[in-house]
């Protein structure tokens, strides 16, 4: 889901439980799960109906300002000195 996301890719899914809620203002999200949604969805992302450059950009930020590498390095720096503080 990351990969699709920072490259730019519209990411099509239902609302399934094990996607944090922070990702559904980024991601494009069906209303059912029937063949006839699923592919009216899919030709409205590919004809770009309602695909908007503004949300690329700025789901590409959200994954590289609180998922990529130096945010999950800082989360890590910072749990590390959490557990030092604590001994």
């Amino acid at each position: 889901m990351f990969e699709y996301i920072y490259s730019g890719t519209p990411f099509l899914t239902t609302k399934l439980e094990g996607i944090p809620s922070e990702y559904w203002e980024y991601v494009y999200t069906l209303k059912d799960d029937s063949p006839q949604v699923i592919a009216s969805e899919i030709n409205d992302v590919l004809n770009n109906s309602h695909h908007d450059e503004s949300k690329i950009t700025l789901s590409r930020m959200f994954i590289r300002t609180t998922k990529g590498k130096v945010a999950q390095g800082l989360k890590l720096l910072n749990f590390l000195k959490l557990i030092c503080a604590e001994k």
